[in-house]
């Protein structure tokens, strides 16, 4: 290679060199890469060449950088067109506008050295100026020029291998014509012109094995690119992704595609452990859209990957992405309350070359299900979704803290099925199907047709008569004017029977026989072998269908004697003294075959409705979803009991062809039918033979014509009539049984409203007008979810009680032996003493409260006189103190800490939580206060740090403004970077402290103690929810921080001074939404004799 072309190709790639400024008069060798024939005439480089036919001028301040019009040889290359020797006529053009370094052919050229300007210019040509050509490896004819080896196009056609521009040309990558299209890829720059830069290597190879993806091919679209390329990829183990886009005229023009392992894992630090496939891998494809044809062309950047293919594509997220027919069949399948695995399974089966593993699926679900909540809370979600589905609901909450405890639905079909057929009720309540863990109440009914259907839906937080009664009550005011039920069936929940004989007095209660059965095989069953068990079995079905007394005696008997036999006399006193000695007469036959039960005496038809909605929820599942499983199982049943009736009235069935049934085809349903037909053939043939009496509990339970009216009948030829059947199996429509007007005057009704709302007072009426507007826009509503129920009904496995024995030891271990820190200033005690050994405090007093009544001196814990811890006597809460809290678990915390706990706030909490005393429990408390465990300490104090660093100006001034250096001691305290206890000056400051977590969490913070209470609201921000959280902190003996919980519209401790003084506008909005339990705690604290003496002192100050 001659030294021309080193210095020219490499050494002024760059080169900002114009032409006719060094190299007007100067004729250099030129050895050109094509070989030549030795008799080839060469063109006279003197003479005028014939510029090409056509082109156009382009203009001056476009530089296209490094090489011109054609590859390497320029149409104008040393010589510019203007400089001092322009031709005549011509204008000059500036020296610093080029088009370098070479020009408009090849090295085999339409001019050579000499280029189409400088001295030897032709005149009357047009001018090729300088910064405007179309750089790149791109040739006006490659290899040979404007005609050379490829003529007018060469190898690449018209543009050859760079196209019209080549790499840096005035698009880049593609070309004019032969392998691309018109060139897209402008990736401009000052430095180099209009394109970017030029590259010395071609980015074309040919295609070989391991390059699968160099291909001549030209895809229609980006979309069949893409696909090409990933599907290609997983064939050969790799996952293709989409790295970016660029977009040239307003569409995507450019595309770089990469192995989904290049790129570096740029760590979030962020608490979930987390990891990352991404390894550097330089893998590298292009895709370039051609706009003359409109088509994509694929370029290979980087073919090779510093990787292993994978074995497995399971592993790659981005080849389990759903398509949109995939995703529109989760979204199918959600609707119609399909779980996650089932939908997982059906999805396999429908595209069985998918690679989506379950947890996609369950992702996918959990997606379209939070779309659906659009940002509601749950009890929003529910109400919204029943009012939108017009369904009759209700709810009740704890008045003081609006936390919902029961829940009553009812859809419109049911509304109709059951004014239709009142005549049966069935009750049961099933368990671990929300995840409030809280009973699900069903209430079902039985249609002429034998088909079930659901009443109602309640959820309620206690098996309790009042959480019943409340039910029923619902239900009943459904029937206005209709008939009554005639006969309940429930198991024997205590409660559940005590209320359906309040709320339905007339109806006949009957229990359950599965459940009594069940309950018999759990107390008795151990001891008997499989054969000893099936014959009990049989006596005890026997004594329940006794069909009389005398009967019912005669089988009691005989099982007595069976069981002394066997020596198994507990057996008989369990089931006598439990069941038959108070609870005969609602399962024995002989006393309930003597209503009408229409032979219900079981509530297998709950049961089997229990089922049929646990196979679309789980123990998780929020009642929004459950309600629309239930919105499904309603609309199929309604549906189905239509059905029914329809063959019912239009259907004959061969079996009920008999004479004497004539009468009631298509009048009676076809359930009676079958039942008449049973006791034709069977008991009349048996009354025949015997000459017996057939005891009527055909006629007597289910009000039709049994075996001796049925012998009557066909003695004497006579025809059943439809009026010898009960209304129940007479009704073959949904029209209500017996309906009366029910119109409302609403003007009336409204009028009643609005006088009432007037006789009350301000703040009443705001309660009340709030309580109404909920009701036509749930989304407003400011119901709280249900607390979830610790100790709900079910046997506990082994491994829940000992679970629960390892707590309780646990508990009780923390209370007797407290952990310290290590600061030697803290008091230990002796063993002997160690159940009443003093808190560790973690509370210590802002120097800057001196002087302030609101404020409280530290002292260091005492030690504790050792109270009467040998007395084995149980204790027992008392409720009186505090009424809210249920159950013995916090009778400890109560025992402790009673004396430390304002009184005026004991009745008032609902909930009292110790927290370990080791310098952190100021921390820990506020994290439970949260909702976490107290464990989550370290990141209380990491969010306080983050808020008076990224806050220090606004801090600074308010910790400031009492003693200097008070931000930096405060912050100080803050830091703590170990698990272990802290010393003294790290523990939590207040109310210093208190100002950081209020305007962190945007909550309300209480701290009570016997000496003080006050509020902390935010500092700058106003309320953003109706209802804050609020959070209370107890400082109990001086020296240590416990939780509490609040409830109702308790009196609020006065706002702390030092909030009040630094507050912004905007957050007195806080003060003003709590007025009046501010007031309220004003009142109990200085009583009405008192305040007559001095003037009432503002809210915002606290006297010494």
């Amino acid at each position: 290679m001659s030294s021309f072309w080193k210095d020219n190709y490499f050494g002024n790639r760059y080169s900002n060199d114009t032409w006719g400024s060094n190299a007007a008069n100067e004729e250099e060798e030129v050895v050109s890469r094509v070989p030549v024939d030795q008799e080839t005439q060469l063109p006279d480089l003197n003479k005028t060449p014939t510029p090409p036919v056509d082109e156009p001028n382009y203009p001056v301040h476009q530089v296209c950088p490094d090489y011109g019009y054609g590859y390497e040889s320029p149409y104008v290359q040393q010589s510019g067109y203007g400089a001092e020797n322009a031709p005549v006529d011509e204008p000059n053009y500036p020296v610093h506008q080029v088009c370098q370094d070479y020009g408009y052919g090849y090295e085999s050229l339409y001019v050579q050295q000499s280029g189409y300007g400088a001295e030897n210019a032709p005149v009357d040509e047009p001018y090729y100026p300088s910064q405007p050509s179309y750089p790149g490896y791109g040739v006006y004819g490659d290899e040979g020029g404007y005609g050379s080896y490829s003529g007018y196009g060469g190898d690449g056609g018209y543009g050859g291998e760079g196209g019209y521009s080549g790499y840096g040309g005035y698009g880049g990558y593609d070309r004019y014509g032969g392998d691309g299209g018109y060139s897209v890829y402008d990736r401009s720059r000052d430095e180099v012109g209009y394109g970017y830069e030029s590259r010395n290597t071609s980015l074309y190879e040919p295609s070989t094995p391991s390059n699968p993806f160099q291909v001549n091919e030209r895809f229609m679209s980006l979309t069949d690119l893409k696909n090409w390329v990933q599907e290609t990829g997983k064939d050969n183990g790799y996952v293709i992704v989409t790295r970016r886009s660029k977009n040239i005229g307003g569409t995507t023009g450019m595309v770089w595609l990469v192995c989904d392992r290049s790129g570096e894992h740029r760590s979030k630090a962020t608490v979930r452990k987390a990891g990352s496939k991404k390894i550097g891998c330089p893998f590298s494809l292009l895709a370039i859209r051609d706009v003359t044809n409109d088509t994509w062309e694929l370029k290979v950047d980087c073919a090779n990957h510093n990787h292993e293919p994978t074995t497995s594509l399971l592993g790659h997220a981005f080849v389990r992405r759903f398509t949109k027919a995939e995703y529109k069949l989760v979204e199918q399948l959600t609707a119609q309350n399909m779980e996650p695995r089932i939908i997982f399974q059906t999805l396999r089966k429908q595209f069985p070359d998918s690679l989506h593993v379950q947890k996609d699926v369950q992702n996918a679900v959990q997606k379209i299900r939070a779309t659906i909540m659009d940002g509601k809370n749950p009890i929003q979600a529910l109400e919204s979704l029943l009012h939108d589905r017009r369904f009759i609901y209700d709810t009740r909450q704890d008045p003081k803290t609006d936390v919902v405890t029961e829940i009553f639905f009812v859809h419109p079909y049911s509304i109709t099925m059951w004014r239709a057929f009142p005549h049966v009720m069935l009750i049961d309540a099933t368990y671990k199907t929300n995840l409030y863990n809280m009973p699900f109440v069903q209430v079902v009914g039985m249609t002429s047709t034998g088909k079930s259907f659901c009443i109602a839906h309640a959820v309620i937080c206690k098996e309790r008569r009042g959480n019943y009664v409340w039910v029923l009550e619902r239900i009943k005011s459904i029937l206005h004017e209709c008939m009554m039920p005639r006969v309940i069936v429930t198991d024997r929940e205590l409660a559940l029977i005590n209320a359906c004989s309040k709320v339905f007095p007339n109806a006949k209660r009957l229990l359950c026989h599965f459940h009594i059965q069940q309950n018999i095989a759990r107390k008795c069953k151990e001891g008997f072998d499989k054969e000893d068990w099936g014959k009990f079995m049989s006596y005890w079905r026997t004594l329940c269908e006794s069909s009389s007394e005398p009967m019912y005696k005669y089988n009691l008997e005989k099982m007595y004697n069976r069981l002394v036999v066997a020596n198994r006399e507990s057996v008989y006193d369990y089931v006598y003294e439990n069941w038959l000695k108070d609870y005969k007469e609602m399962f024995v036959y002989a006393w309930t075959d003597k209503c009408r039960n229409f032979g219900q005496r079981t509530t297998n038809r709950v049961e089997s409705q229990h089922a049929n909605l646990k196979r679309y929820i789980t123990r998780g599942s929020s009642l929004e979803r459950i309600a629309r499983c239930i919105i499904d199982i309603v609309e199929t049943q309604y549906d189905e009991i239509q059905k029914s009736f329809t063959e019912s009235i239009e259907k004959t069935m061969n079996h009920h062809r008999h004479q004497m049934l004539d009468n009631l085809r298509g009048k009676v349903s076809h359930e009676a039918l079958d039942l008449l037909e049973k006791e034709l053939l069977r008991k009349m043939d048996v009354l025949r033979k015997l000459n017996a009496s057939c005891g009527c509990h055909m006629w007597l339970s289910k009000g039709l014509p049994c075996a001796c009216r049925l012998e009557n009948y066909n003695r004497t030829g006579r025809i059943i009539q439809l009026d010898e059947i009960d209304v129940f199996w007479r009704k073959l429509d949904l029209l209500p049984c017996k309906l009366v007007d029910e119109e409302v005057d609403i003007v009336a009704e409204l009028n009643n409203v609005r006088q009432h709302l007037e006789a009350q007072s301000p703040v009443q009426q705001k309660s009340m007008l709030s309580k109404i507007k909920a009701v036509f826009t749930p989304k407003s509503s400011t119901k709280k979810p249900p607390i979830v129920q610790q100790n709900t009904r079910g046997r506990p496995t082994s491994k829940k009680v000992q679970e629960r024995l390892d707590e309780a030891a646990r508990l009780d271990q923390a209370a007797r032996y407290s952990s310290y820190g290590e600061d030697s200033n803290v008091i230990t005690a002796s063993p002997k003493h160690r159940y009443d050994l003093p808190r560790h405090s973690s509370y210590v007093p802002s120097e800057g409260s001196r002087g302030t009544g609101s404020f409280v001196k530290s002292e260091k814990p005492k030690m504790q006189p050792n109270s009467s811890t040998s007395s084995k006597k149980k204790e027992t809460r008392d409720d009186k103190v505090f009424p809210l809290i249920k159950g013995d678990e916090h009778l400890l915390c109560i025992k402790r800490f009673k004396n430390q706990i304002p009184s005026e706030f004991r009745s008032y909490i609902s909930r009292i939580q110790d927290v370990t005393p080791d310098g952190h429990c100021g921390y820990r408390s506020v994290a439970v206060g949260l909702g976490f465990t107290e464990h989550a300490w370290p990141n209380i104090r990491r969010d306080l740090l983050l808020e008076i660093d990224h806050n220090k100006p606004r801090w600074k001034h308010v910790f400031e403004t009492y003693n200097e250096g008070d931000f930096k001691r405060i912050r100080k305290s803050i830091e703590w970077h170990s698990v272990k206890g802290c010393d003294q000056s790290h523990w939590m400051e207040m109310p210093h402290v208190g100002l950081l977590i209020a305007q962190r969490y945007n909550i309300v913070l209480h701290v009570l103690s016997i000496e003080w209470s006050s509020t902390i609201f935010p500092l700058t921000d106003a309320p953003l929810d109706p209802r804050p959280q609020a959070i209370t902190l107890v400082h109990v003996h001086g020296g240590h921080f416990i939780h509490a919980k609040l409830e109702g519209d308790y009196p609020m401790p006065l706002v702390n001074p030092m909030w009040s003084a630094h507050r912004s506008i905007a957050a007195k909005r806080w003060e003003e939404m709590y007025t009046p339990q501010l007031e309220h705690y004003y009142e109990l604290m200085h009583p009405k004799s008192d305040r007559d003496k001095d003037r009432e002192p503002s809210l915002n100050v606290i006297e010494d």
